[in-house]
């Protein structure tokens, strides 16, 4: 999984590097299925379950909040799902068990929900600041940057930064405990010392 100091210091988004960059953390998850067989027997079986990967990616913060706001219809869309359960219950009871309400309004809850629930399941999948449009996790949990020119530059700085790791180039000592580290790390990685600029 690629960490967040692999990443270029320049925004996975709007690939602007003359501003200030902040992390921004969010989760991918997808079902993964493995099948399973048996040798000896014909037995054969389906496995199926979700898989989380999460990671922090570099942003502005112009891009953060632009993000933020679709990770804000993506709750309120999963709150629709939740109410929706209610509605069929909603209209079965007007139609049943009061009939003073007449057609088409003993129908009307129903046909908001599900007209809501398909506009808003178009608009998140089409959604500008979506973060599947610039960023994904593949099942293997290998990150793939839907930008060719970035994917280049984050092989390069991975180089860059595997053979500083391998020849300690760039390295100072912790104030702390003394092991090495980089000159661009917040923390030191042996004793968790914080090493930013109070």
């Amino acid at each position: 999984m690629m960490k967040y100091e692999d990443f270029p210091n320049r925004c996975v988004k709007c690939n602007r590097a003359d501003v200030p960059l902040i992390k921004f953390r969010t989760a991918f998850s997808f079902l993964e299925s493995s099948s399973t067989s048996s040798i000896f027997s014909r037995s054969f079986r389906r496995r199926e379950e979700w898989s989380t990967y999460s990671i922090a990616f570099p942003v502005c913060r112009k891009c953060k909040n632009k993000f933020r706001r679709y990770q804000v219809f993506r709750l309120i869309k999963n709150l629709l799902y939740f109410i929706n359960i209610f509605t069929p219950i909603i209209t079965i009871n007007l139609v049943f068990f009061n009939p003073k309400v007449g057609f088409p309004f003993n129908i009307s809850p129903l046909i908001f929900s599900v007209g809501l629930t398909v506009t808003l399941v178009l608009i998140y999948k089409y959604h500008p600041h979506r973060i599947r449009n610039y960023i994904e996790i593949d099942k293997g949990g290998r990150v793939l940057i839907k930008n060719p020119s970035y994917e280049e530059e984050i092989y390069k700085h991975k180089m860059v930064k595997d053979l500083e790791n391998k020849y300690e180039i760039n390295k100072v000592p912790c104030p702390k405990c003394g092991s090495l580290i980089r000159k661009d790390v917040d923390f030191c990685n042996s004793c968790g010392k914080d090493l930013r600029i109070h």
